[in-house]
């Protein structure tokens, strides 16, 4: 097996034929991402594509940095099974990994790559040399309906949301030129940089193209807080969200989810996944809505020198 690049007609034939793909498989993430987007295909030794994965390639601090992209949980890993034996299909599954860990291995600079919570072998990397590493997101199923849902939510959450009813806060429906000036605030009053064209993208990729749906909490009239949220035919992702400090109410950031939840549960979406963090009071917040904490992997390699530099503030991941 080998890793090449691959069209955006091959990527498209191969999210068509898998059931597993969604919203991080959408082919439309090329418009979207723009030309950084690389997507590579494993192939086998008559040049058919068995699996494919989505890099981006940037700079920071003088270092090339490949990663999965920007607003993606992970690298879209999608992969067509043909063996229908279980131990055969590991095996499969295996050798399309340790070809990708060894193309990982073979680029110049700094790899941090996620795969997917549906993918659990990592022991190819392992094996290659790479340092594998656990994150975690948040997710909940929707099937008991919102009502239940609800009842599973941590009592500090319950009543954030009650008290912000009670005190006149309400959420409604939201365009993205409404949306992105909150996301905008949060970033700027934690000191990120922003690329809001690509932002802007994605919610009209997904929000105007119906695949997705945002809200907007409103506190006398004012915007507080605003969500979006994008969608396919297995689970709707939180992917961008914010609020403002000065004049806002302390509920508005759960009652927002809160309202993301039940539009998902009313849509009849399987799932919902709530982006979750590994920044403590981020996940402290999710924590609340009574979500199922899902692990997934993340694979970091680089050169020993430059990993030795990079401990020094990603102990965590190198």
């Amino acid at each position: 097996m080998n890793v090449i690049p691959i069209t955006d007609e091959a990527w498209a034939a191969l999210a068509a034929a898998s059931p597993d793909a969604g919203l991080m498989q959408f082919p439309g993430w090329r418009s979207v991402q723009g030309p950084e987007l690389q997507r590579f295909g494993v192939v086998d030794e008559k040049g058919g594509v068995l699996a494919g994965f989505q890099l981006m390639r940037s700079k920071r601090s003088g270092l090339t940095l490949w990663s999965h992209p920007p607003f993606n949980q992970n690298c879209g890993f999608i992969a067509t099974a043909r063996a229908k034996n279980p131990a055969k299909r590991i095996g499969e599954g295996k050798k399309v990994h340790a070809a990708i860990a060894s193309f990982l291995n073979g680029l110049p600079g700094v790899v941090t790559v996620a795969f997917p919570p549906e993918v659990l072998d990592m022991q190819p990397y392992i094996w290659a040399g790479c340092k594998v590493v656990p994150s975690y997101t948040y997710r909940i199923d929707l099937a008991p309906g919102i009502a239940a849902l609800r009842q599973d939510y941590a009592t500090e959450t319950r009543n954030a949301i009650r008290k912000a009813e009670a005190d006149g806060v309400t959420v409604r429906p939201a365009t993205r030129a409404e949306v992105l000036p909150l996301i905008q605030a949060t970033f700027d009053r934690k000191g990120k940089a922003l690329d809001r064209a690509k932002v802007d993208r994605i919610l009209q990729a997904f929000l105007d193209g119906g695949q997705g749906y945002a809200f907007l909490t409103e506190l006398n009239g004012t915007p507080i807080a605003g969500a979006f949220c994008a969608t396919d035919g297995h689970r709707a992702y939180y992917l961008l969200g914010g609020h403002v400090k000065s004049g806002g109410h302390a509920g508005a950031g759960a009652m927002t989810v809160d309202r993301c939840i039940a539009e998902a549960a009313q849509r009849c979406v399987p799932q919902f996944d709530l982006e979750g963090s590994m920044i403590p009071e981020i996940e402290r917040f999710f924590r609340g809505f009574g979500a199922q904490l899902t692990p997934y992997f993340t694979v970091n390699r680089a050169s020993f020198l430059v990993e030795t530099v990079l401990k020094r503030k990603w102990r965590h991941q190198f």
